[in-house]
C-alpha cells in the first residue's frame, strides 16, 4: 500500500511539472475569425462555425478523421460520434409489449 502511495506521489509531482512547463493544456485559439483557420483565407460573411469553436472555409468545413484525404476538411475536436449516439438515444422509443392482466 505504501509503494502504491508513494508511486501516486511521484506521478502527481511529474503531471505538476509537466503543467507548469506548459506542455499540457495548450489549445489552440483563433485570432481572426474572418479566416479559415487550416488556411487562413478570408471568409467573410461565408465562414463556416465548427461545434469546435473555429470558423472554416468551404474547402474545410468538414470534419475529416485523417484519412487519405486530409485538405477536405479539418481535424475537429468536437466529439460527433457521441454527439450523434446522444442524439440517436433520445430520439429513439422504447417499444415494449403492452401488459396483459391475466384472468
Amino acid at each position: 500500500v505504501k509503494q502504491v502511495e508513494q508511486e501516486v506521489k511521484q506521478v502527481e509531482q511529474e503531471v505538476k511539472q509537466v503543467e507548469q512547463e506548459g506542455q499540457v493544456g495548450q489549445v489552440p485559439v483563433q485570432k481572426n475569425r474572418s479566416r479559415c483557420f487550416s488556411c487562413n483565407k478570408k471568409v467573410g460573411l461565408l465562414g463556416f462555425d465548427c461545434k469546435c469553436g473555429f470558423v472554416f472555409c468551404s474547402a474545410h468545413r468538414h470534419a475529416s478523421s485523417g484519412g487519405k484525404d486530409e485538405s477536405s476538411g479539418h481535424n475537429c475536436t468536437f466529439g460527433w460520434q457521441d454527439f450523434d449516439r446522444k442524439i440517436l438515444a433520445d430520439s429513439m422509443e422504447v417499444v415494449a409489449p403492452q401488459k396483459l392482466e391475466k384472468l
